[in-house]
């Protein structure tokens, strides 16, 4: 569950405010582009390439150049922006063409008489951060250009035929090192440290840490608005040294783009962590390993999260937009980690387009191994994939979806080639879905699966299309639940085929309201 989610039963059941926010950015094309112009009184062409960003505070660039007559032609490239207006106007102020477009790239010719050009860059609504974009312009003639803004970053150069710009933006693959003054043997909390040296380290290169370093913290590492990082810890663990306070994560994700976090472990601070009576504590549910709020395409690949009050892996809304205008984070993959001993849930979705969960270690959870679990309707919980996992102890499911949200915000979800070593702690089915008062999710595949069982094995409640597929799952009476192999109420096109449901008392048990139900070449023994 994220920030905000609620504990899904038991004893353990508490309100969770919600907190978490986003941002979101594809990385920025910068194009160079050099272009000649057919026509006879064209003697040469010249191609500009501007680029800046844009806040909510400060939603307007506009750039200046001179050029011959004949037609401007202007690419804007843009990402994390609701929609973007761009105009190309005389030196007069008159508008000589306008488009607005939500989607990228925004291409705008103009005729122009020569001399003075003005092109504005104008973005539209609220968002996040402050988005990058790239404006590359191809006109007559061969004149140096000017920006009338002095934030953006553009440095032009003109030949005879062509002008070609270049940006300071960097170059993909630089590759940066901790400096050797920020200690790495956690003798003192480094945060504010390691933000600071972040910070100085341009978009689209790579972060490396000392290897074997350990990194103490008091407070969270935030990683804001940033674009193509990717942060290498080299086998360095960060480690919560302190209580801290109420939100604290070790590593936080506020929107940006196309980043990926390798070969680091992280701690919290909770020393009761795990599947005891005292993990779970309400003041410091919030804190999480590894929050992920609203990034648009983010990899953690051969990490590890252990010890936290809260989730080991929490993925939300950026609190900087709030709930109701945070786009949900979109492409988090989750692979070849480590995930044990949370005080909340090991991996919790809450606001989410896109996931994949795969060949991962999830074990010692005092509630779920994964939970999707949305805190209001209009978030998203849309095209999750958990897939070739290994599950250790769970308090209760192996993946379950409840709380708030249908359809069309909820469903897709696939569960297959996974398996649950246990031992079993309560009688939650490995897979639980439920819905209320007559609105349904869609889309459900549990396929090829290894379970286990005290009651039911898998419950579905308020869901439509729904197959169950080629999973064994062995049943032990734990005198709760019916022993089905499927549950199902109030829920409708389902197929239940091949399945080894061993020990169980029938394959698939419904109530009356459930429609449409095809069950063939199910086993109990």
């Amino acid at each position: 569950m994220g920030r905000g989610n609620h504990a899904t039963s038991g004893p353990q059941t508490s309100p969770c405010p919600r907190r978490r926010r986003l941002r979101w950015s594809l990385p920025v094309l910068l194009a160079t582009v050099a272009a000649g112009l057919a026509g006879a009184d064209t003697a040469a062409a010249g191609t500009t390439v501007f680029s800046g960003r844009l806040s909510t505070a400060s939603p307007t660039q506009t750039f200046t150049l001179v050029t011959g007559a004949g037609t401007l032609d202007a690419t804007l490239t843009f990402s994390r922006l609701p929609s973007v207006t761009l105009t190309v106007l005389d030196a007069s102020g008159a508008v000589l063409a306008e488009q607005t477009s939500s989607t990228s790239p925004l291409v705008v010719q103009a005729p122009v008489a020569g001399g003075t050009q003005q092109l504005r860059v104008r973005g539209n609504g609220t968002w996040p951060g402050s988005p990058k974009f790239s404006l590359s312009v191809s006109y007559p003639d061969t004149a140096t250009t000017t920006t009338s803004t002095p934030a953006t970053t553009t440095t032009t150069t003109t030949t005879t035929t062509t002008t070609t710009t270049t940006t300071t933006m960097p170059p993909s693959g630089e590759v940066h090192t901790v400096p050797s003054s920020i200690p790495a043997d956690c003798s003192r909390p480094v945060e504010g440290e390691i933000m600071t040296w972040m910070r100085s380290v341009p978009d689209n290169a790579t972060l490396q840490f000392a290897v074997g370093g350990c990194y103490a913290q008091d407070d969270t590492i935030l990683v804001r608005d940033r674009d193509g990082l990717v942060i290498d810890g080299r086998g360095s663990t960060f480690r919560a040294v302190t209580v801290g306070h109420s939100h604290r994560a070790n590593w936080r994700f506020e929107s940006g783009a196309d980043l990926t976090v390798r070969n680091m472990v992280v701690q919290g601070s909770n020393p009761a962590a795990g599947i005891t009576g005292t993990a779970y504590y309400p003041p410091l549910e919030w804190q999480h390993g590894y929050s992920i709020d609203a990034v648009q395409g983010i990899t953690l690949d051969g990490v590890a999260a252990s010890d936290t009050y809260g989730d080991l892996l929490g993925v939300q809304y950026d609190e900087r937009l709030g709930v109701f205008q945070s786009p949900p984070a979109r492409n988090v993959t989750v692979v070849n980690s480590r995930f044990e001993r949370s005080g909340r849930q090991a991996i919790a979705l809450s606001h989410v387009e896109g996931a994949l969960i795969q060949r991962n270690y999830i074990g010692d959870s005092n509630m779920n191994g994964v939970d999707v679990e949305l805190n209001d309707p209009t978030e998203k919980g849309l095209d999750i994939r958990i897939l070739d996992n290994t599950f250790g102890a769970l308090r209760f499911s192996m993946v379950a979806n409840v709380g708030s949200g249908y359809d069309p915000n909820v469903g897709r979800i696939t569960v297959e080639r996974n398996v649950m070593n246990g031992p079993l702690v309560t009688c939650r089915p490995p897979v639980y879905v439920e819905t209320h008062d007559d609105l349904f999710r869609t889309g459900y595949t549990v396929r090829d699966n290894q379970m286990l069982a005290y009651g039911d094995g898998l419950d579905f409640i308020g869901v439509k299309e729904i197959v169950v597929s080629g999973n064994t799952i062995r049943f032990t009476n734990g005198d709760c639940g019916t022993l089905a192999g499927v549950g199902l109420v109030n829920s409708h096109n389902v197929s239940v085929v091949d399945n080894a449901f061993l020990g169980a008392a029938e394959a698939v048990k419904q109530d009356a309201r459930t429609t449409n139900v095809t069950q063939s070449g199910n086993r109990l023994s």
